[in-house]
Formats: C-alpha cells, structure tokens, sequence
C-alpha cells in the first residue's frame, strides 16, 4: 500500500536505533545529519556516529543515529551493533541479506528502490519478519535535476539522500515536510536548493509500505555480538584501513595539530577520523598522536572535537 503519514509510528520504540548505509557519493552522511536536524526541535535525546571506511567514492557508509527516552543512552556504544530502523540509500545493496544482521523482527526496513516492498518479499522471504517501504529517491531526484537542468544525471550527480529522508520523515512520523524544508534551506540555496527542496516534496508522498506478517524470526539472521562501551576501536563496521587511501598527507594544504593542555582524551577524533590516521588508546596516558602521512586535512576531527583542543594549521612545505 502507499506509505501515508505515520505509517510506522506505532512500530517506533522508546529508545530507537537507525542504521543508514551507502556508498560513498550517494550524500548517507549529509543525509543522517539532516535527519538529526529534522529532529532537533524534539523530546528525543539524540546521538550519531558514522564509519565512513575510506571516505572515497564507491565505498561503503554507514551511519548510526540514536532516539532516545533515556539520556544515558546516548553514552553507550553499544547501539552500533543493533537496528530498530535500516535504511538503505544504495539501490544496488537492496540484496545484501547481511544488512539484515542486528535488526530487531517487526523492524523498520527502507529502501531506495524502484520495487515495491511486496517484489522485495517475493525475492527475499527473510524481509516478511520486518515491516518494508520503499521509496524510488533515485528516480525522483533525477526526474526533478532533468526538468532542472534539461539533461539527464550522470551516475556521479545522483543524490539519492533528501528524497529517501523525506520518505523516512513521513512513514515514522518523526517530522513534517515543512519542518524537512526548512532544514534544506538552511543547507542549500540557489538551483540545488530548490533541486532538492521538489525532490523532497515528491518522495514525502511516495513509500510504498507493507507490515511485516511473520513472527518467529530465524536467530541466524541477526546473529551478532554486542560491542562492549570499552572497546571503541571495534565499533565500525567498515573501518578504514591505515593509508587505504594512499599518503594524501603528500598533498594536504592543512593538518590538525592536537592543543595537549585541552584535550582530554576522549577519543572522538578517533572515532570520526574517516582515514583512520589517528592513533588512540582507550584508557591510556596522553594523548592521540596524528599519522600526518595520510591526513588529508578534512578537518572533521576538528570540527567535532568539544574540548576545542584541534586547530587545523596550514602546512609549510
């Protein structure tokens, strides 16, 4: 059936896990960030985290997102190994069972697909033990650039994120398309705004849903260790390996330089670093030490560091 305003609400929790995956240039960071921004305004205490593997095109994404009743929630790490809510934003990952891992039966599932979620049932039976939308975020966002820009997207111009949020918004209820809105104008301007803006505003509309009709869900299928809070170098499901990405430090115009009399040794660098270059230990003395060979001066440590204890500097050749 076609998805309508709150479809999922009822099947939300009062403390709901998201996992968003993609692959690298389909927007699943900006997209789970807007989605935390649609959310803002609520009574939910929020937390995210992402694992962006090597942060390249064509590489797996994956964010996690947490509502919570309980504010200690947004403490634990152990939400990364659990799912309430899957959303899969790459079309071509549709099929990967192991996406099913963690999430809870009677779970939420969305995928941008042109497939209803009764073809998807059909193909894969696993998918009747949780409840299914469907959304084509593809299709729409290049229909919309077309009509924008008088030519069809190149595979690398499709983002498929604002439409398949919007579609999350409404089959969970979590927010309206005017709330959505606002946010996408406070991200964009110009053409890509209003792009963006009336693609949101096609996909509100368009999931397709269905309830999940098993119960009894076979254990293999969401057979998956937690991730105990202390072991935070275990927590991303796709880490980067060290210089995946080759010595982009040869090329880099600014490099963090850690302030040791702010930092305090949390370890959120480490966790958002998506070059995996800095090196940190749970527990131990000091503090976490930059491999300037493959930082390729993003800057993201900085920019989520609370103790203001990184300052990104221009390098000096």
């Amino acid at each position: 059936m076609e998805g309508t305003f709150e479809s999922f609400k009822e099947k939300l929790k009062e403390n709901n896990e998201f996992y968003f995956y993609g692959i690298g240039g389909q927007g699943v960071v900006t997209g789970s960030t807007l989605f935390l921004e649609g959310l803002s305004d609520s009574n939910w205490h929020l937390t995210g985290v992402y694992s962006p593997g090597a942060e390249r095109r064509g590489k797996p994404i994956s964010c996690f997102v947490g509502l919570y009743n309980d504010p200690k929630k947004t403490k634990s790490y152990e939400m990364l190994v659990e799912k309430d809510v899957l959303v899969v934003f790459d079309p071509a990952s549709v099929g990967k069972e192991q996406l099913l891992n963690g999430l809870r039966e009677d779970g939420i599932v969305l995928f941008n697909t042109p497939k209803s979620p009764e073809e998807l049932v059909k193909e894969n039976g696993k998918l009747g033990y949780f409840n299914v939308a469907t959304v084509d975020a593809s299709g729409i966002f290049s229909e919309v650039f077309n009509e924008a820009f008088g030519r069809a997207t190149t595979f690398e111009e499709i983002r498929p994120n604002v439409p398949t949020i919007a579609a999350l918004f409404n089959i969970t209820g979590l927010a309206s398309l005017e709330t959505f809105l606002k946010i996408i104008e406070s991200k964009w301007g110009g053409r890509i705004g209003d792009i963006n803006k009336q693609a949101a505003i096609f996909a509100y509309n368009k999931a397709l849903v269905i309830e999940s009709s098993k119960k009894g869900m076979d254990t293999t299928i969401i057979e998956m260790e937690r991730t105990p809070v202390d072991e935070l170098n275990e927590i991303a499901l796709c880490f980067p390996t060290e210089g995946v990405g080759g010595p982009t430090g040869l090329w880099a115009l600014i490099q963090p330089k850690i302030k040791e009399e702010l930092c305090n040794n949390c370890g959120t660098c480490f966790i958002y670093c998506p070059d995996n270059c800095i090196i940190w230990t749970k527990g131990k003395e000091g503090v976490p030490k930059i491999d300037l060979r493959y930082c390729k001066g993003c800057g993201i440590c900085a920019e989520e560091c609370k103790q203001d204890a990184i300052e990104m500097v221009e390098v000096k050749r």
